[in-house]
Protein backbone atom coordinates (compact mmCIF):
# COMPACT_ATOMS: atom_id res chain seq x y z
CA UNK A 1 0.00 0.00 0.00
CA UNK A 2 1.40 3.39 -1.01
CA UNK A 3 1.07 6.46 1.19
CA UNK A 4 0.85 9.97 -0.20
CA UNK A 5 4.11 11.74 0.68
CA UNK A 6 3.19 15.38 0.43
CA UNK A 7 0.46 15.90 3.00
CA UNK A 8 -2.67 16.19 0.85
CA UNK A 9 -2.98 14.03 -2.27
CA UNK A 10 -3.76 15.72 -5.57
CA UNK A 11 -7.40 14.53 -5.87
CA UNK A 12 -8.08 15.85 -2.38
CA UNK A 13 -6.63 19.22 -3.39
CA UNK A 14 -9.10 19.40 -6.26
CA UNK A 15 -11.94 18.46 -3.90
CA UNK A 16 -10.87 21.11 -1.40
CA UNK A 17 -10.78 23.69 -4.20
CA UNK A 18 -14.29 22.61 -5.24
CA UNK A 19 -15.51 22.96 -1.66
CA UNK A 20 -14.02 26.45 -1.51
CA UNK A 21 -15.92 27.40 -4.69
CA UNK A 22 -19.17 26.15 -3.13
CA UNK A 23 -18.47 28.17 0.01
CA UNK A 24 -17.77 31.32 -2.01
CA UNK A 25 -20.95 30.77 -4.04
CA UNK A 26 -23.00 30.64 -0.84
CA UNK A 27 -21.22 33.77 0.41
CA UNK A 28 -22.08 35.56 -2.85
CA UNK A 29 -25.77 34.76 -2.38
CA UNK A 30 -25.67 35.83 1.26
CA UNK A 31 -23.92 39.07 0.27
CA UNK A 32 -26.88 39.97 -1.93
CA UNK A 33 -29.23 39.45 1.00
CA UNK A 34 -27.01 41.91 2.89
CA UNK A 35 -27.27 44.51 0.13
CA UNK A 36 -23.75 44.08 -1.27
CA UNK A 37 -22.96 44.06 -5.00
CA UNK A 38 -19.65 43.48 -6.79
CA UNK A 39 -18.61 45.84 -9.60
CA UNK A 40 -15.66 44.91 -11.83
CA UNK A 41 -14.32 47.17 -14.60
CA UNK A 42 -17.49 49.21 -14.55
CA UNK A 43 -19.78 46.19 -14.83
CA UNK A 44 -22.13 44.96 -12.11
CA UNK A 45 -21.66 41.28 -11.29
CA UNK A 46 -25.01 40.03 -9.93
CA UNK A 47 -24.85 37.54 -7.08
CA UNK A 48 -26.61 34.85 -9.12
CA UNK A 49 -24.08 35.12 -11.95
CA UNK A 50 -21.10 34.97 -9.60
CA UNK A 51 -22.59 32.09 -7.61
CA UNK A 52 -23.46 30.22 -10.80
CA UNK A 53 -19.92 30.58 -12.15
CA UNK A 54 -18.46 29.34 -8.86
CA UNK A 55 -20.82 26.35 -8.79
CA UNK A 56 -19.81 25.47 -12.35
CA UNK A 57 -16.15 25.71 -11.33
CA UNK A 58 -16.86 23.44 -8.35
CA UNK A 59 -18.46 20.85 -10.63
CA UNK A 60 -15.48 20.90 -13.00
CA UNK A 61 -13.05 20.55 -10.08
CA UNK A 62 -15.00 17.58 -8.69
CA UNK A 63 -14.81 15.87 -12.09
CA UNK A 64 -11.06 16.52 -12.25
CA UNK A 65 -10.67 15.10 -8.73
CA UNK A 66 -12.54 11.94 -9.69
CA UNK A 67 -10.41 11.44 -12.80
CA UNK A 68 -7.22 12.06 -10.80
CA UNK A 69 -8.32 9.55 -8.17
CA UNK A 70 -8.85 6.87 -10.79
CA UNK A 71 -5.38 7.47 -12.23
CA UNK A 72 -3.59 6.97 -8.92
CA UNK A 73 -1.59 3.77 -8.48
CA UNK A 74 -3.55 0.93 -6.94
CA UNK A 75 -3.37 0.96 -3.15
CA UNK A 76 -2.50 4.66 -2.83
CA UNK A 77 -4.25 6.28 0.14
CA UNK A 78 -4.15 9.84 1.50
CA UNK A 79 -2.45 10.52 4.80
CA UNK A 80 -4.62 10.27 7.89
CA UNK A 81 -6.67 13.36 8.61
CA UNK A 82 -7.35 14.20 4.98
CA UNK A 83 -10.62 12.38 4.42
CA UNK A 84 -13.54 13.61 2.41
CA UNK A 85 -15.20 16.84 3.47
CA UNK A 86 -18.44 16.35 5.34
CA UNK A 87 -21.51 16.36 3.09
CA UNK A 88 -23.38 17.86 6.04
CA UNK A 89 -21.51 21.08 5.26
CA UNK A 90 -21.19 20.96 1.48
CA UNK A 91 -24.74 19.88 0.62
CA UNK A 92 -26.55 22.70 2.52
CA UNK A 93 -24.14 25.29 1.14
CA UNK A 94 -24.69 23.94 -2.37
CA UNK A 95 -28.46 24.11 -1.94
CA UNK A 96 -28.26 27.71 -0.71
CA UNK A 97 -26.09 28.68 -3.67
CA UNK A 98 -28.20 26.84 -6.26
CA UNK A 99 -31.54 28.13 -4.99
CA UNK A 100 -30.14 31.65 -4.61
CA UNK A 101 -28.74 31.58 -8.15
CA UNK A 102 -32.03 30.41 -9.67
CA UNK A 103 -34.11 32.96 -7.76
CA UNK A 104 -31.63 35.72 -8.55
CA UNK A 105 -31.55 34.85 -12.24
CA UNK A 106 -35.35 34.88 -12.45
CA UNK A 107 -35.44 38.16 -10.52
CA UNK A 108 -33.06 39.77 -13.00
CA UNK A 109 -34.83 38.67 -16.19
CA UNK A 110 -36.25 42.16 -16.70
CA UNK A 111 -33.53 44.10 -14.87
CA UNK A 112 -30.97 46.58 -16.13
CA UNK A 113 -27.93 47.88 -14.26
CA UNK A 114 -26.65 51.41 -14.80
CA UNK A 115 -23.35 52.73 -13.42
CA UNK A 116 -23.70 56.50 -13.46
CA UNK A 117 -20.65 58.31 -14.88
CA UNK A 118 -20.08 61.07 -12.32
CA UNK A 119 -17.87 60.42 -9.28
CA UNK A 120 -17.61 61.85 -5.80
CA UNK A 121 -14.45 63.59 -4.62
CA UNK A 122 -13.25 60.28 -3.16
CA UNK A 123 -14.00 58.24 -6.28
CA UNK A 124 -17.37 56.76 -5.31
CA UNK A 125 -20.00 56.15 -7.98
CA UNK A 126 -23.69 55.33 -8.01
CA UNK A 127 -25.09 52.17 -9.55
CA UNK A 128 -28.78 51.47 -9.96
CA UNK A 129 -30.67 48.28 -10.66
CA UNK A 130 -33.89 49.00 -12.51
CA UNK A 131 -36.63 46.45 -13.16
CA UNK A 132 -40.24 46.37 -14.28
CA UNK A 133 -42.90 43.69 -14.42
CA UNK A 134 -46.42 44.15 -15.74
CA UNK A 135 -47.70 47.42 -14.21
CA UNK A 136 -45.08 47.73 -11.50
CA UNK A 137 -41.58 49.14 -11.59
CA UNK A 138 -38.92 49.35 -8.92
CA UNK A 139 -35.22 49.83 -8.45
CA UNK A 140 -32.33 49.80 -6.02
CA UNK A 141 -29.62 52.39 -5.50
CA UNK A 142 -26.06 51.35 -4.63
CA UNK A 143 -23.05 53.43 -3.67
CA UNK A 144 -19.96 51.82 -5.20
CA UNK A 145 -16.75 52.43 -3.31
CA UNK A 146 -13.47 52.89 -5.24
CA UNK A 147 -12.45 49.28 -4.48
CA UNK A 148 -15.47 47.90 -6.37
CA UNK A 149 -17.97 46.92 -3.69
CA UNK A 150 -21.41 48.46 -3.86
CA UNK A 151 -23.75 48.76 -0.88
CA UNK A 152 -27.46 49.22 -1.21
CA UNK A 153 -28.58 52.54 0.24
CA UNK A 154 -32.18 52.92 -0.95
CA UNK A 155 -34.95 51.72 -3.27
CA UNK A 156 -37.80 53.21 -5.26
CA UNK A 157 -41.04 52.11 -6.89
CA UNK A 158 -42.80 53.40 -10.00
CA UNK A 159 -46.24 53.10 -11.56
CA UNK A 160 -47.02 51.30 -14.83
CA UNK A 161 -43.59 49.72 -15.11
CA UNK A 162 -41.94 53.09 -15.70
CA UNK A 163 -38.12 52.97 -15.94
CA UNK A 164 -36.69 56.38 -14.99
CA UNK A 165 -33.08 55.52 -15.83
CA UNK A 166 -33.92 54.00 -19.18
CA UNK A 167 -35.93 57.16 -19.86
CA UNK A 168 -33.23 59.48 -18.48
CA UNK A 169 -35.44 61.21 -15.90
CA UNK A 170 -32.88 61.44 -13.11
CA UNK A 171 -30.21 63.80 -11.82
CA UNK A 172 -27.17 63.10 -9.63
CA UNK A 173 -25.29 65.87 -7.83
CA UNK A 174 -22.20 65.49 -5.67
CA UNK A 175 -20.84 67.80 -2.99
CA UNK A 176 -17.54 66.30 -1.96
CA UNK A 177 -18.32 62.74 -0.91
CA UNK A 178 -22.01 63.45 -0.29
CA UNK A 179 -24.51 63.21 -3.09
CA UNK A 180 -28.21 63.46 -3.86
CA UNK A 181 -29.90 61.38 -6.54
CA UNK A 182 -33.18 62.82 -7.81
CA UNK A 183 -35.43 60.38 -9.69
CA UNK A 184 -38.44 61.73 -11.54
CA UNK A 185 -41.44 60.06 -13.09
CA UNK A 186 -43.74 61.28 -15.80
CA UNK A 187 -47.32 62.45 -15.75
CA UNK A 188 -49.45 59.63 -14.41
CA UNK A 189 -46.41 57.50 -13.56
CA UNK A 190 -44.89 58.86 -10.36
CA UNK A 191 -41.71 57.57 -8.75
CA UNK A 192 -41.42 57.46 -5.00
CA UNK A 193 -39.40 58.33 -3.13
CA UNK A 194 -37.85 60.79 -5.54
CA UNK A 195 -34.83 61.88 -3.47
CA UNK A 196 -32.05 59.53 -2.37
CA UNK A 197 -28.96 60.35 -0.32
CA UNK A 198 -25.83 58.70 -1.72
CA UNK A 199 -22.87 59.16 0.60
CA UNK A 200 -19.44 57.54 0.54
CA UNK A 201 -18.10 55.79 3.60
Amino acid sequence: MLLQEHGVDRPMRWRLAAALCVLLAAVAVAAHWSGVLLVVLGQAIPDWALAGALLLAALVLRIIARVARRRQPAGTVPLAGHGALSPWIIVPLSLVAVVGSVIGGLRDLSSHYYLLPSESAGGCRVLVRETAFLLGGRGDVYVVEPFGLGRKVSSWTADDGYRPFTSGTFELRWSGDDGVLRISGRRGDPVWPGLHDVDCL
